[in-house]
């Protein structure tokens, strides 16, 4: 049998070992937790990033298919798409996509990498 004092520095040494075990998981949780944090913020930026280009292109676009006096509702029946579509894709809300985007380029007489740099000049 233990003595009072053999059974108090069990104890001790217990309660030690349970409050590690907990500061350790506390530790652990917070590092996951500030791990996915910074996540997130790089993904945000990232799809910040992404927006500001879509936007951009969007401008771009707007402005050549104003500069030919198009309307969207032309743009929209030449490359068979909606009028919806247009619209997004000039907010910058949308990807027009590759193909669109060479479409839209020969309608607006110029080559898809020139709306692309243009967009990224603005």
């Amino acid at each position: 049998m233990l003595s009072a004092l053999g059974q108090l520095s069990w104890n001790l040494v217990l309660t030690g070992l349970a409050t590690a075990a907990v500061l350790g998981a506390t530790s652990y949780y917070f590092i996951l937790l500030a791990r996915m944090a910074e996540r997130y913020m790089r993904a945000r930026e990232k799809r910040e990033a992404k927006e500001a280009e879509l936007r951009s292109l969007g401008a771009v676009l707007q402005r050549h298919r104003t500069d030919g006096s198009m309307d969207e509702v032309f743009v929209a029946e030449k490359l068979g798409v909606s009028k919806k579509d247009v619209r997004r894709w000039e907010r910058g809300a949308d990807d027009p996509g590759f193909d669109n985007l060479k479409a839209l380029a020969k309608l607006y007489g110029t080559t898809a990498q020139d709306l692309l740099y243009e967009s990224r000049q603005e």
